[in-house]
């Protein structure tokens, strides 16, 4: 347990550089900035700061977890919603930071689930049901992956 400590302190205390440099190691190179922020603050060891940047950059096929949270109808109505408030992919991280809390409120608004909604986008994205904060989450979106997206959200 100290030498995770230890590990997650150094990863934290690194340059930008630095840890882009050592996860390239792991076959992530050219991270965007939204994805090595993640990484950073998402896993006490590089392997897990890794596999927090893949799930945004590279994300694997959705889990058993994943594919029964996409099929929740909520998801589509939700993608619909983020659709409307997000004028290009990708947003900027400040502007993912806005336009999540809008949609958050929005969801509520309508009287969504939110736990069910984000989880289901979130595996919509990254083939998960948990993972980085969803603002670094939508800063890491390209259109081309947004439009990918509807397929499987409805």
């Amino acid at each position: 347990a100290k030498l995770r400590l230890v590990s997650g302190e150094h990863i934290r205390a690194i340059s930008d550089e630095q840890l882009a440099a050592a996860l390239s190691e792991f076959g992530l190179p050219e991270l965007p900035p939204p994805a090595l922020i993640a990484a950073r603050t998402g896993g006490e060891t590089l392997s897990e700061c890794a596999e927090v940047a893949r799930l945004l950059v590279d994300p694997p096929p959705p889990d058993d977890a994943a594919i029964e949270a996409i099929a929740a109808t909520e998801v589509g109505l939700a993608y619909a919603v983020l659709d409307e408030l997000v004028e290009k992919w990708p947003p900027s991280i400040e502007d993912a930071e806005r336009i999540f809390a809008e949609f958050k409120k929005e969801l509520r608004a309508d009287g969504f689930d939110l736990g069910v909604s984000l989880r289901g986008m979130r595996a919509v994205f990254t083939g998960r049901t948990e993972g980085p904060e969803f603002a670094l989450l939508m800063a890491c979106i390209d259109q081309s992956r947004w439009v990918a997206a509807g397929y499987y959200a409805h």
